[in-house]
């Protein structure tokens, strides 16, 4: 009779216990173990546990929104994609050095690159599982860039003048590009109708 040791107990455990305490016995060895049953959030509602030292605070309020848009290896479970096992949240890099692996164009070496890309701060416009927004933006539109740049200024420069309610990146490329102020090339025709003029 061969000695089964401390893995039957396990075996045992897992197989003769309640939910709550197979759950106990799972989270003692592995991270991020799923709790069973996951209530879903209201759209607006912010997670109530402490943000993860780092993570946006526009990032915690997104993820709280109804999902739209996923991200292809989260969609298809490949988490070992990005993270070092299944069972974990740790990453297997860096955020950016993660993203460049399926996205090396946007890392490339341009004349003007926007400061988030060269810093490597990817998470702070994009969420990397699922967003209610196209290309997994963590806020609609001009309000990704309004959380950096201040709305009012930019649209009292004459370059703005007519461009109602069109979003930052039909002109820009928010990760940089070759032209000054990231500027595409050639620069679309916007025929929105101009602004309430800033208040004084």
């Amino acid at each position: 009779m061969t000695r089964l040791g401390p893995w039957l107990s396990v075996a045992l455990l897992l197989t003769a216990c309640t939910a709550a305490r197979k759950r106990q016995v799972l989270t003692f060895f592995f991270d991020g173990v799923p709790t069973g049953s996951r209530p879903a959030a209201p759209a607006a509602a912010v997670p109530a546990a402490e943000p993860a030292p780092g993570v946006p605070e526009i990032y915690l309020l997104a993820r709280a929104a109804p999902t739209e848009v996923r991200h292809k290896p989260y969609a298809e479970r490949q988490c070992l994609s990005c993270h070092e096992s299944q069972f974990s949240q740790k990453l297997r890099g860096e955020v950016a050095e993660i993203c460049q692996l399926c996205h090396q164009p946007l890392f490339e070496r341009r004349p003007f690159r926007h400061a988030p890309v060269e810093a490597g701060y990817c998470l702070g416009c994009h969420q990397p599982h699922e967003s209610t927004e196209k290309a997994l933006l963590v806020l609609p539109g001009r309000q990704v860039c309004a959380e950096c740049h201040d709305e009012t200024l930019v649209t009292r420069s004459a370059a703005h003048a007519r461009i109602g309610q069109e979003v930052c990146h039909t002109c820009h490329d928010p990760h940089g590009g070759q032209n000054r102020y990231f500027l595409r090339t050639p620069a679309p025709a916007v025929t929105a109708a101009p602004l309430a003029p800033a208040p004084s």
